[in-house]
Parts: C-alpha cells; sequence; structure tokens
C-alpha cells in the first residue's frame, strides 16, 4: 500500500513539473513577442500636398525685349555690381566691390597674367588677367584688368553689353538674337562655345543645354590690345 501511495505521489509531482514547465514557456514566448513587436520601426508618414507650388519656386523671369535688344559684345561696356565699367579698367575700381589681392606682385611692363584671383571679405574670388600696358614694371594692384571670367553662382553680378545679365538665363539663341552670329561655334557634349572677335580682343560664352547646369555658364571677356 505503500509503494501504491508513493507511485501517486511521484505521478503527481511530475505533472505538477511539466505544468510549471509549459506555462514558463509559454510566459516567455509572450515576452519574446512583445520586445519584437517593439522594437519594428516604423516609418514615419509622408504628407502628401495639395497646394500648388508658387510660381516664383516654378518659373523664372524671362529675358525682356530691353534686355535682348541687338547690341555689339565687342564694346566691353559692361555693369558689376551696377556699377558701369569698360574693360580694360583699373584694377582699384575691384577695390570698391571688395576685392584685393593677398600678394600684390610685381608685373613687368608690357606684359600680363594668366590669371589672378583676387577675394573679398567672404572668401570669394573674382578671375581676372591683369595687364601692364605701360613702358614699366608696376605692381598688379596698378595694372588694370584686361579679362574678366564670369559664371552666374560668382558673389557678384555681372551686366554685358547692352544690357544682358548674364545670369544664366540666356541661350543660345538669346545670345545671338543680341549679339548677332559668332565668329566661331563649337559644339560640347551638354554645351556650346560661340565666340566673337579674334585673338586678345575677344568674348566667348560657354552655354549649357541643360536647365539645371546653366548656372555653370561662362563668359570670358578679355581686351588686351
Amino acid at each position: 500500500m505503500k509503494k501504491f501511495l508513493s507511485l501517486v505521489l511521484s505521478s503527481l509531482f511530475a505533472a505538477t513539473l511539466i505544468c510549471g514547465c509549459a506555462e514558463q514557456k509559454s510566459d516567455k514566448s509572450a515576452e519574446s513577442d512583445t520586445i519584437a513587436v517593439d522594437t519594428i520601426k516604423t516609418e514615419p508618414a509622408t504628407e502628401v500636398t495639395t497646394e500648388a507650388p508658387t510660381e516664383a519656386a516654378t518659373e523664372v523671369a524671362t529675358l525682356t525685349a530691353e534686355e535682348l535688344t541687338p547690341a555689339n559684345v565687342l564694346t566691353y561696356e559692361i555693369a558689376i555690381n551696377g556699377k558701369p565699367l569698360t574693360i580694360p579698367f583699373d584694377f582699384s575700381e575691384l577695390k570698391e566691390f571688395g576685392y584685393t589681392i593677398k600678394k600684390d606682385d610685381e608685373l613687368k611692363a608690357q606684359s600680363y597674367t594668366i590669371g589672378v584671383y583676387p577675394e573679398n571679405a567672404n572668401g570669394k574670388s573674382i578671375l581676372v588677367q591683369l595687364w601692364n600696358p605701360t613702358d614699366e614694371a608696376k605692381k598688379y594692384s596698378e595694372c588694370k584688368v584686361g579679362e574678366l571670367v564670369h559664371s552666374p553662382y560668382e558673389d557678384y553680378s555681372l551686366t554685358l553689353p547692352g544690357g544682358l545679365p548674364f545670369d544664366g538665363r540666356a541661350t543660345i539663341k538669346d545670345i545671338k538674337a543680341k549679339y548677332g552670329e559668332p565668329k566661331h561655334t563649337r559644339e560640347g557634349t551638354g554645351y556650346t562655345v560661340l565666340e566673337y572677335g579674334v585673338g586678345f580682343t575677344h568674348v566667348e560664352f560657354l552655354i549649357h543645354d541643360d536647365p539645371a547646369m546653366k548656372k555653370n555658364d561662362k563668359v570670358t571677356l578679355q581686351n588686351i590690345k
């Protein structure tokens, strides 16, 4: 009888252990599920705008009929930040716009530099070629600006002869309408080069086809004679 009672108690104890393990496993499974749900990263909701874009954001003002009135680009009559100048002009004119030369080297008589980058207080530079037309050596700051290279992203504005703003809006068609057919035309991948004049008295345009690249357009005005 004792053996039978002992066997029954052992069976009950084993059954209790099995149930306890089953409950513990079930609890851990539930806990694991909760952690997994909590750690899922949800993407923020994307707002869909129903407003139409503003006119300023979608449209760029076209050049006016006055700005496209035919003119002679080889007059070299430009304006920097609205101030009228004619290339060549004294380097001191650039000082009025805040551009200075860190190293004021000396330029030999009847010679010109390859390229100089005067800077303003913001660290922005302007690309010029300085020219010394005199018979004696002069400091850079005493020379003339015989060439100016400009792109629309520069830290100053440039208006070309006849009042054409060079701000990234002018197309090849616009330039030809303004200044006539160029002396030379070169086609590149995604851009066109138009050249007016020859030698040391010429104006060269580099115009991109892609509207997104128009800020990288470039004009070079050289008048060294």
